[in-house]
């Protein structure tokens, strides 16, 4: 009894929401806002409505009155994975050797910043080193220490795009 007393309220709220009008207004600086309460300067909307012809959803099954989830119907999923579509005409593809060859060199430019990135951080940490001992250095110091620290991420970062390469 409760769940057709529920469903009621539902269904005509459903229906007085539908009815309510929207309204469109745009401020000075062209912002759109659209609202369901009229605004000053505001116009209403007319409302959307579907052609006779239009095919409606359908509905799902009626399940009856103990209706548990796995009475309705669930889509069937493939076993095997679909084939990858072919590209639309006029679309650039690339055969294997050119995109193997694309890959070679961005593995290799990967590989030549990884160096440079462990060459600079060696630097890096070799001026912490020298500015610690210097008690006058300690902005330096700073500085030499969140240089390290940057070298250190970009590190991490080549080593995750390498991984990501191969």
């Amino acid at each position: 009894m409760l769940a057709a007393v529920l469903g009621c309220v539902a269904a005509g709220s459903v229906l007085t929401a539908h009815a309510q009008p929207i309204y469109r207004y745009v401020d000075e600086f062209g912002n759109v806002t659209y609202a369901n309460t009229p605004m000053r300067g505001g116009k209403a909307l007319k409302p959307l409505t579907r052609p006779a012809s239009a095919p409606r959803p359908a509905s799902p099954p009626s399940a009856g009155k103990h209706a548990t989830p796995s009475a309705v119907p669930l889509p069937r999923t493939p076993l095997v994975p679909p084939l990858p579509l072919p590209a639309p005409n006029g679309f650039p593809s690339v055969d294997h050797a050119t995109q193997k060859h694309r890959d070679t060199g961005r593995r290799r430019i990967l590989e030549d910043e990884l160096n440079n990135e462990q060459r600079a951080l060696q630097e890096a940490q070799r001026q912490v080193q020298e500015a610690a001992g210097d008690a006058k250095a300690t902005a330096r110091l700073r500085l030499l220490r969140d240089s390290v620290t940057e070298r250190e991420k970009n590190i991490e970062a080549l080593r995750r795009e390498l991984r990501r390469a191969n």
